[in-house]
């Protein structure tokens, strides 16, 4: 890792102090310990923007810490017109290391916010330093004892790179691994009673248990709290409540929860845009909510949780809810669909239609949101992602916005199935069901085979020919696979379910390119190559979500 790379990381960490503890000065007042730990970050800055050569950044942090020196010396009251230059110390910090990550090592003038903390220093400079109460004595001196009996973890930074090329070699491990078990299967069959068979089946139990703790321990090492990613949005909705003119109470839980490295950096912009539409279009103004009998105060919350071998991640409001009346008209306005198709729709499924480009419901624009522009980037990344997004909203009591990721992009658990003599794997987020199929429930509906599912009729999707497989011999058991992508559902007809499996994702590499229906491969443990369908684009061109399609009469 280059010292560069590094200054930037820790760049990143003391930013996000400062943003955290200047917030808890704003709504908590004055609190010594919380300015000793926004001097510590403004300190720390500044040593390393001198030692990297950053002059600009240097002064800047500098002259911070006079002003946080007098405020820590009471010779500073904690006013919402410091709050507000130290703010925009911290945003021009920020600019400053996203320049930097886009390769323009320039670092602009500070010469604006350099005057403001000047005339600060100067106008407080003159004033005697306040004399501590007991009490607040007390605090710290217990304090100092956060900090005497806390036991800090030895840590190394390492180049995201390397991890990744480790994980691939555990990849590899697994793969030859799962190939091993089968060969000692088919020994074992061969050579009942040989002692080396015996030794084989011993070494092949203790590597498996070896590669299963590697595997574990080198997915941990990717996997960081969520809290590097929810901590950046406190700022962020204090910032919008004070543009917006609302009064937010916003909450954050599940702050331990753990999640991939690469996935907390791809979720970050979807997250975003779901939290602003939530200030912007789903909590009223403080006037507003008084008339309905809410508090003033609105309130959203953003939670975190595991569940199984997925992340949950759910963004609520009890602002207003969606207007579903005005997305059906926006979605028919821009012909998304029909008015008959749009009159047929359930409330969810009209819900669900603000996921198209340019859909809103916000009746004017705002430099916050309402050009109907950021929920279909939402979908869309998520999908990229293999995770869905689903939304549940009540008229005057809010929406909850859930989006369901797995914890890792390299390693997932699969449903293999068999279509004619080929093997393939079905991501276990999608699968609902997997159901014996008799011939009495599928039917024909306006020339569509449909099966009908839980008093629900479900397309039926043969993969055979959209995959371009032969079928083998007929007459033999079928199988339904219940997926689901978001509000959508699918029946595919496959010939046998094989089991469960972890694989390691493999891309089709650039020779092949992208293939459609197919989101990757991967090594089963005879050697075959098997390759995962990509259930999203499935779903997309053939699911519904039942109500769509009328049942057959009589």
């Amino acid at each position: 890792m280059t010292y560069l790379g590094a200054f930037l990381d820790e760049m990143e960490e003391q930013l996000q102090y400062l943003d955290e503890a200047l917030l808890v000065l704003e709504s908590q007042g004055y609190q010594n310990h919380t300015i000793q730990r926004i001097f510590r970050a403004a300190h720390t800055l500044k040593g390393s923007s001198a030692v990297m050569g950053f002059k600009q950044l240097n002064r800047l942090t500098h002259q911070m810490e006079s002003v946080l020196e007098l405020l820590r010396d009471r010779q500073l009251e904690v006013s919402a017109g410091l709050l507000t230059i130290l703010f925009d110390c911290v945003d021009f910090i920020k600019q400053l290391r996203q320049s930097i990550l886009n390769g323009v090592l320039e670092e602009g003038d500070t010469s604006e916010l350099l005057r403001r903390l000047q005339e600060v220093h100067r106008s407080a400079a003159s004033i005697p330093a306040l004399p501590v109460s007991a009490e607040q004595d007390m605090q710290e001196l217990g304090t100092a004892a956060g900090g005497s009996s806390v036991q800090v973890a030895q840590t190394v930074r390492v180049d995201v790179e390397r991890l990744e090329g480790l994980l691939n070699l555990v990849g590899e491990l697994m793969i030859d691994n799962t190939r091993l078990h089968s060969v000692r299967t088919r020994l074992n069959e061969q050579f009942k009673g040989n002692s080396d068979i015996h030794l084989l089946n011993d070494i092949t139990g203790h590597l498996n248990m070896v590669i299963s703790d590697l595997q574990e321990g080198m997915m941990k090492t990717r996997m960081l709290p969520i809290e590097h990613l929810f901590g950046r949005f406190p700022r962020m909705i204090r910032d919008l409540g004070q543009r917006s003119g609302k009064e937010i109470d916003f909450i954050i839980e599940g702050n331990e929860t753990e999640l991939d490295r690469s996935l907390i950096e791809e979720i970050s912009d979807p997250l975003i845009h779901i939290l602003r539409n939530s200030v912007d279009h789903g909590l009223e103004l403080p006037e507003e909510r008084a008339a309905l009998g809410k508090p003033r105060q609105g309130k959203v919350v953003l939670r975190a949780s595991h569940q199984g071998n997925m992340i949950v991640i759910t963004v609520s409001d009890d602002g207003r809810g969606i207007d579903t009346g005005k997305v059906k008209e926006t979605a028919v306005r821009k012909g998304f669909v029909t008015a008959e198709e749009a009159g047929r729709m359930t409330d969810k499924e009209r819900v669900m239609l603000i996921f198209g480009s340019g859909i809103s419901t916000a009746g004017t624009v705002t430099d916050l949101s309402g050009r109907g522009v950021g929920m279909d980037i939402v979908k869309a990344h998520i999908e990229k992602l293999n995770g869905v997004i689903d939304i549940e909203t009540a008229p005057s009591r809010g929406s909850v916005f859930t989006i369901k990721l797995p914890l890792t992009l390299a390693i997932i658990r699969s449903l293999l199935v068999k279509l004619g003599s080929r093997t393939f794997a079905v991501p276990l987020i999608n699968v609902i069901e997997i159901i014996r199929m008799a011939a009495a429930d599928i039917v024909t509906i306006q020339g569509q085979e449909v099966y009908n599912y839980r008093d629900q009729v479900l397309p039926l999707l043969r993969l055979h020919p959209l995959l371009e497989i032969e079928e083998g011999e007929s007459g033999g058991p079928l199988f339904a696979v219940i997926v689901g992508y978001a509000d959508k559902r699918v029946c595919l007809v496959v010939n046998q379910t094989i089991g469960n499996q972890e694989i390691v994702i493999k891309s089709l590499g650039g020779y092949i390119g992208n293939v459609r229906y197919i989101a990757g491969s991967t090594i089963l443990g005879d050697g075959q190559v098997a390759h995962i369908l990509d259930i999203g684009s499935i779903v997309r061109e053939s699911g519904s979500a039942g109500e769509a399609i009328p049942a057959p009469v009589g």
